[in-house]
């Protein structure tokens, strides 16, 4: 993780249940840590490829610096 903080147990569960395929939803506040747990999430599936869905362009473009290529970022648009 790209954070200098110990991933929680949520996030742990949820890089888990991503690894082994089973279908979840994030549900949080702002700054809870949705798009870190992603991140984990990516780092942890390694090639495979994902959608980050933003409500506004200018989201989309800074979470697209957070990931790798094989993340696309964008609108809901």
């Amino acid at each position: 993780m790209n954070s200098k903080h110990k991933p929680t147990f949520e996030q742990n569960a949820a890089v888990e249940m991503s690894t082994k395929n089973i279908s979840f939803k994030l549900a949080a506040f702002a700054g809870a840590g949705k798009t870190s747990t992603l991140q984990l999430i990516n780092e942890a599936k390694g090639n495979k490829k994902g959608i980050y869905l933003a409500f506004n362009k200018v989201i989309a473009l800074e979470a697209q610096k957070k990931f790798n290529s094989h993340v696309k970022c964008q609108t809901f648009h």
